[in-house]
């Protein structure tokens, strides 16, 4: 559900720095989340892939600079 808490970000215990906590239950009980059958999404509407496709494009724009950067200075 959008909104939900998926993770903590934090340093407890032994860790030696920040890093993700991430648990995946189902019914409250804990589940491997690669073995845990979701839901088939629905595909987008159009008029709302055009709007995501818009928004999308200058992320995209903006990684790919970031890459030729990365790759520029090795």
């Amino acid at each position: 559900m959008q909104g939900s808490v998926i993770g903590y970000v934090g340093a407890s215990g032994l860790a030696s720095g920040p890093h993700l906590h991430y648990e995946f239950r189902v019914a409250g009980v804990h589940r491997d989340p690669l073995k845990v059958t979701l839901p088939k999404p629905e595909p987008l509407p159009r008029v709302e892939m055009a709007r995501f496709t818009a928004q999308v494009m200058p992320m995209r724009t903006q990684l790919a600079l970031l890459q030729a950067r990365r790759f520029a200075a090795r």
